[in-house]
Formats: C-alpha cells, structure tokens, sequence
C-alpha cells in the first residue's frame, strides 16, 4: 500500500511542480498589470496638475498684456515711464532674481526655477506640501515685452530678456483623493483577477493531470497487448530506422534477444535497397503507404517474405512507426508456382513488340496486347472477352485467321486473303497478307496465325501475329526507285558535264567571232549562235536540276515571262486530245526565283495534269496576283500574310481521292499503274516551291479535275534581269604567263586562242600530272592557272593543292561542266579559287583572269 502510494505521489510530482511555475508566471504577470496602472494613475494626476497651472498662467500673462497696453497704472497715462511705487501686481506671484519690490524676492524653490530659467528653460513644476495640502507648484519664465518697456527699460530690460517668472501653485487635495480612489479600486480588481487566474490554473491543471493518467493507463494496457501478442510488432524511429522496441514475438521470430534487436536499425532487417527503405519511412511517417510488401533478414541469414503493416503514432512528443509483420513466404510461393508459367507467357506476348492476341475454342479473345492496341487503335478493355475481334479489321463480321486455325478451316481462307499460305515447317500455322484501312490509311498486314493445344492434343485456343510491313515494302520501292534515279542522275549529270564542255567551245568561238565580226551579216550569226548556246545552257541546268546537281540561281523575273517562255515546251508534253490554254494575267508579277527551277514546276505541274485525264480533256495555266491579309487555309496550305503571284495548272482529269492527298506530295507516292511514273514529280514541285520560300495548294473533287497552284512571294523595286550583249573591253588584255590544264583540247584551243588574241602567253596541260611538272618547269614565269575539275591521273582539286603547296599566294581560276564531290562552295572557300561554271563566255573568263592577276599584284 505505502509504494502505491510512492507511486501515485511521483506521479503528481510533475503536476505540482508545472501548476507552481504557471502561478508564478500569472502572479508576476498581474503585478506587472497593476504597477503600469498605477503609474498610469499618476501621469493622470500630473498631467491634470500641469494642464491647469499651464491655463492659469495663460489667464495671468494676458491680463498683464492688457494692463500693459492700457499704461500698466490705475492713473491716467502719460509719456514718461510711472514711478515704481505707483506699478501694481497681477492675479499670480511675479517673481524675479532682480526684484523691484521686496515682495517679488524669491522662496527657495522659485529661485531654483529662476536659476534654470536664465540657462534656457522655459517652465518648472513639482507637487509640494504646503500647510499640510497637497499642492502642484509651478514657474513660467515671463520675458520683457515691448508694451513693458516703459516701465522696465529704466531698469536696463529690453525686448524678449528674461524678466523672472509667475509662480502658480495648484490645490491638488480634491484631484489627489480621486486618483487615490481610483488606485485602490483598480488594485482590488486586478487582485480578484489574479486569483481568480489561480483558480482557473488549479482547475485546468487538474484536468490535465487526469487526461495524462487516462493516457497512462491506456499505454499500460497497449504495453500489455504489444508484450503478449502473437503477431510480430516492431517500434521504429522514422528519422533514422532505429528499432526502439521489439514485443517477444518478434524477437522470437527474428532469432534475436531483445538487447541486441533494439541496436538495429529497420535497413539491417529489411533486404530492399538503402533508399527505398528510406522513401518506405518516408510514406508511413506522411501517412501515404499503410501496408506493403518486403523480404525480411532472421539472425541466421533466412530471407522471408514479409507482409507490413504500419501507421504512425505520437508519444512522448515525439513521432514513431508501429509496425506489425506477417510471414507471408509460403503463400507466395503458392502463388508463384500457380500462376509462374501462365504469368510467363501472357507477359511475353502482352509485352511483345510484336502486335499480337490470343483466341479460346469460342473465338473469344483472351490476350489483347499493347502492340495491338497501337497497330489498330481498339484497347484491350473492349476485346477482352468478346468474340468481335474481326472490327479491328473489317466493317463487317468475318472470320481472322486465327478464328480459321480454331475452327480448322484453312482449305477455305485462300480466297479471303490477297496471298494465303501454309507454313512448311509448321504444318497447322497459317499465313497470309493483304491490305486494310487502319487509322484512316491503307496498311499492308503480313498475319501469322498458329494453334494452342492441350496435352491431348486438342485445340483450345489460337494466337495470332501481325506484321505491318508497310513501311519495308514502301522502303524496298523507295530503294529501287533510288537506284534507278541515282543512274539517271549520273547520267544526266555526265551528260551535262560534256555538253558544257561543247557549248564552252560553241560560245567561245561565237564570242570571238563577235569580237573580230566586220560586217552585220557574221555579227548576227554569232548572237544567234550565242543565243543558242544559251538557250542550251538552260537545258544543261534542267539536267542537273533533275539530277540534284544544280544549286539555286535565284534573280529578279516576271512570272509572266517565264511562262511566255516555256509555253511552246509545255504544248509538246501533251497529246493531241488535251487542249492546253495558257492565260497569264495582265499585271507584271515580280519574283525572286530560279527561272529554270520554276519551269521544272511547270513541267512537273502539266505532265502530272495530262497523266490524270483519260481521253480528251483540257489544262489550263494561268497567273494572277493574291493578296493574303491573314494566316489562311488554302487547299490544305497554311499561308501566310502577304502579297503573292499565283501560278495555277487545273485540268479536267479524275480527280484525287480524300485519303491520299494529303500524301501526293510525298516522295515516291503515285497512283499510276505500276512501272509508270516516278512519285517524285510532286515531291520536287513542293521542294522547288519551298525552297523559294512559297506555298503549294491542291484542291479536288473527285471526277472533277484537280487545280495545283503555287504562290511566290512578290518582289518589288528591282525589274527583271535582262541578259546584256557583252562588249570588249580594252583593259582585259595583258601579257602574264598562263597554266591551262583541260584535258579537252577543243576547249583548250578555244582558250589559247582567245587569251593570245588578247596578248596573253598559253602553258597547255592535258591532264593534272602534266600540269604539276609544267608548274615546276615554269615557276617563276606562271602568273595565274586555269584548272578544269574533271581530268584524268590527277583531278583539279588534287592539282590545286599541289600547286598551293608550292606556290600558296598563285591565283586560280577553277571550270567545271557541274558541281560533283570533288569540289563544293566549302571547298572553293578551303582552296581560295575563283569558280566558273560551264559554259563559259571569253569575257567572263578574260575579266576571271584580269582579276585575279589584279589580285596578285
């Protein structure tokens, strides 16, 4: 009885000794209230005093203002200053350290005011006992003012000097008796709230003290149950993994005394990685994870699998994890060796990048996988179970192929598929392909169809795979039609590079027959054979335009013009059926275009119109001007704002489906019967037109033709170039040494002909070797070199740099028929060349040459 006692003793303990800190703290807080009133009581008192000593002095100074002016005697005024006896005083004490009267001397205490009065203050005031009364005494300086002086300046005062002061003393008994008053009432209030805060203190804390014993008492009786439970309970400290207690059961089942499992930390029991241990304290501390799973380490190295469950709690201020564990290894293996192998396979076909599903013996569809989802757009949640896999494929109820494996019917599926096959190495897997329409775009699908047997052989369900092999076959005739481009374009390109090199000769001679004409006649043969030769050049330039060797000549034109001058060129692309009406607008349409780029359009645009018509029809090319005041949609083109030529080719043909013209412009796609066409002209129109900064825009019905148009931004201020006569010009003539490697000796003899013409002297090289060991020979007589890029033993770039390394600051002028790998805009910056393409007119080569041996010099 006696240590029950001790022990409910020590438990009050603690609540004695917060409720005697709480009364202390109260005490000095309510004593603290009542010196601020009383002083506050005091100030009342003393500014009372002052308020009224201040008013009574106002009162006094202006009545002696007023005496003053009224000659500050009860005699009639005069002019001279009155007789000191004659001055009276006023309602307060007049006081001065200099009085004149006897009475105006001062008592002890104004003499102590006065004092301080001529150091600069201005008042003073003091309560003071006076007969036993309560009195509030107070001084004001009083200074000279003008209206004194007739009395005061005989006394040596002037304006504004300190006279003395009035001296007022205020009964304060009546005034003093109600602060008192006041004092001791507001003393007995803040007394009775003081003890009644005590009161309320003791209440409180003994309600405090109970609610902790009730909180005792339930963590006796949670002890009780955390000590004698079955089930494995850990306490855990969330902010470092500390196991701060462990019931006997778990120490029981971890293998561990209660010591040593209390020096551990949860990441030493549990198996997962030191982080995700962490972010698991982490969520139960927050509430967010109640229960998961885990595999537990025992003493002696056994890992289990463990099912927790745990949940935050507060006690002692502090928060911690209760945790309890259950051993759930074995009902896991259970359920691993029941589902593994069916897990197994369902996870390699739902996860197969392979687009895949599976069928039971009722042609209901078990597996549905991502891959599948992805190829035809239906989820998994509406196959699952139904027996409608076939909408994935077709608008109406047929049988897949997997529905024939189930139902062994593949003698009849031949005649449902474009290509059916049985594989010979898997006698009962069937194969086949064809095309659908998935996603709004036609897909050809290679299916792989194969049964699932049970033990005794019989078929219970059928997978089924699909391959989209779009893609490859589109890949596979991109790479042919590649193939066959990259002949023609070799082709074209070598053509051209030769056909230069002949209208190099042709105009050179033309030229120089200009030059040396005498009479009209000869002079208008060479400008029809120069107006040949450049009408020539253009085709060279649509050949290797066509054959991508061409680089844009942009320059000012009228598109008015360029299709004035292709208009004979578009009459021969089509048959004598089709009417072609050509209708340029009135206006002049400025652009910045490559001409011969443009007319490749043209081709492009009319050869596609006259494919699309039948028999007998008509194309129509027209121009006029489009102004776009805003972004606009125009035949599937966003446009842009701007003022536009509109080039426009309609015809009276088919017409192009809804589905595929938002593909005609892709490379390699036609709609022409198989080994016509090349699915490329379109492809270049909408390349050419975008390269040029403009738009394409189709529009079509269907049976009713289709109209292309193409919109080029205009450009003003500058007029179209017209090609100018070349002249001769004195100052191309010259008489340096000149390396001329060409391996074409027409050309070579046009060269030595006109540059002797003109006083120049000619080192001839046929080939690159050739012109290195002339280089050597002639060093010091070479001023400037002329290297064609094509040559053979050695190219003119190889030739180049040979000749830089022996002589770096030579100029040199580069030719070539067409631009091929061997040198590009880099490499002519690289190798400090001057360039000029094929064919060559003589003063553009004579003003290269004067160039660069201005350079030199």
């Amino acid at each position: 009885m006696k240590q029950q006692t001790n022990t409910n003793e020590l438990k009050k303990a603690p609540f004695r000794h917060l409720f005697s800190t709480a009364a202390v703290i109260w005490s000095l807080v309510s004593v603290a209230i009542l010196v601020l009133e009383l002083k506050d009581q005091r100030y009342f008192l003393t500014a009372n005093a002052l308020n009224t000593a201040r008013a009574s002095f106002e009162r006094d100074v202006a009545f002696r203002r007023w005496l003053a002016r009224h000659g500050g005697v009860c005699v009639p005024a005069s002019g001279s200053a009155p007789s000191k006896y004659d001055a009276v005083d006023s309602h307060g004490h007049i006081t001065s350290l200099h009085p004149i009267r006897p009475e105006n001397a001062p008592d002890p205490w104004e003499r102590r005011a006065l004092e301080a009065f001529e150091k600069g203050a201005n008042e003073f005031g003091e309560f003071q006992n006076i007969n036993g009364e309560p009195y509030f005494r107070y001084i004001h300086v009083l200074k000279t003012e003008k209206a004194c002086l007739k009395c005061h300046a005989a006394h040596g005062y002037r304006e504004d000097d300190v006279r003395g002061g009035i001296s007022i003393s205020v009964p304060m008994d009546l005034l003093s008796r109600s602060v008192t008053t006041s004092s001791y009432a507001h003393t007995l209030i803040i007394s009775s709230v003081w003890l009644s805060g005590l009161a309320g203190l003791w209440f409180s804390f003994r309600r405090v003290s109970a609610s902790s014993q009730a909180l005792r008492e339930s963590e006796e009786r949670y002890r009780s149950q955390f000590q004698q439970s079955r089930a494995v309970m850990l306490i855990i400290n969330p902010e470092n993994g500390i196991v701060e207690d462990a019931n006997p059961a778990a120490c029981e089942y971890y293998g561990y005394d209660r010591e040593e499992i209390l020096q551990k930390k949860i990441h030493d029991i549990n198996c997962s990685e030191p982080e995700m241990v962490e972010q698991r304290l982490i969520e139960v501390r927050d509430g967010a994870v109640r229960r998961f799973q885990c595999r537990h380490r025992l003493s002696d190295g056994g890992i289990r699998d463990v099912e927790v469950f745990s949940s935050p709690f507060f006690s002692q201020g502090r928060l911690h994890l209760h945790s309890i564990i259950f051993d759930i290894t074995d009902r896991l293996a259970a359920e691993r060796q029941l589902h593994d192998k069916m897990d197994f396979a369902e996870n390699l076909i739902y996860n197969s990048t392979a687009p895949t599903f599976v069928i039971d013996a009722d042609h209901k569809v078990l597996i549905w996988n991502r891959a599948m989802e992805d190829l035809c757009g239906v989820k998994a949640s509406e196959m699952i179970g139904s027996g409608a896999q076939w909408r994935a494929f077709y608008p109406s109820p047929r049988p897949c192929l997997a529905d024939i494996v189930v139902d062994e019917t593949g003698g009849e599926a031949a005649a449902l598929y474009l290509h059916f096959s049985v594989s010979r190495q898997i006698p009962d897997r069937l194969h086949a392909e064809d095309d659908y329409i998935l996603g709004g775009r036609k897909r050809r699908l290679l299916m792989s169809s194969a049964p699932i047997r049970d033990h005794q052989g019989k078929i219970i369900a059928a997978i089924e795979t699909i391959e989209d092999i779009t893609e490859r076959l589109s890949l596979e005739a991109q790479l042919l039609h590649s193939q066959k481009m990259e002949s023609v374009g070799a082709l074209a390109g070598g053509v051209a590079h030769d056909f230069n090199n002949v209208l190099t000769v042709i105009s050179g001679y033309a030229d120089l027959l200009k030059l040396t004409a005498t009479d009209d006649e000869n002079l208008h043969i060479a400008h029809e054979i120069s107006a040949s030769v450049d009408r020539a050049a253009e085709m060279t330039r649509s050949l290797l335009s066509f054959s991508g060797k061409h680089d844009m000549m942009q320059q000012h034109d009228d598109l008015n013009q360029i299709l004035a001058t292709i208009r004979k060129s578009l009459g021969r692309l089509i048959r004598e059926d089709i009417t072609l009406s050509i209708q340029p607008c009135e206006q002049l349409l400025p652009v910045y275009v490559d001409r011969v780029q443009i007319e490749q359009v043209l081709i492009n645009l009319v050869v596609n119109a006259r494919d699309a018509i039948g028999s007998g029809g008509h194309i129509t090319v027209y121009t006029s001007p489009a102004l776009i005041e805003k972004a606009t949609i125009i035949g599937g083109a966003v446009i842009m704002p701007g003022r536009y030529a509109r080039l426009c080719v309609s015809d009276s043909g088919s017409g192009i489906d809804a589905g595929m013209i938002d593909r005609i412009f892709e490379p390699f796609f036609t709609t022409k019967e198989k080994g016509k066409g090349t699915g490329l002209g379109l492809s270049i129109v909408h390349g050419i037109v975008t390269r040029h900064g403009g738009y394409v825009t189709v529009t079509s019905i269907p049976g009713s033709g289709a109209e292309f148009c193409i919109y080029l931004r205009i450009h003003e201020g500058e007029q179209p170039v017209k090609p100018a006569e070349p002249v001769a010009v004195v100052n191309h003539h010259g008489r340096e040494t000149i390396l001329v490697a060409e391996d074409d000796a027409a050309i070579m003899r046009m060269f030595r002909q006109l540059l002797e013409l003109y006083g120049y002297s000619i080192l001839e090289a046929g080939d690159g070797v050739e012109a290195v060991e002339m280089f050597e020979a002639n060093r010091e007589r070479i001023r400037i070199a002329i290297v064609d890029v094509i040559m053979p033993r050695m190219n003119g770039r190889e030739l180049v740099e040979e000749i830089r390394k022996r002589q770096p600051e030579l100029p040199i002028i580069m030719i070539s028929g067409y631009t091929d790998d061997i040198v590009d805009r880099s490499a002519i910056s690289v190798l400090n060349v001057n360039f000029l393409q094929k064919p060559i007119k003589p003063l553009e080569l004579l003003a290269a040459v004067r160039s660069g041996l201005g350079k030199e010099a």
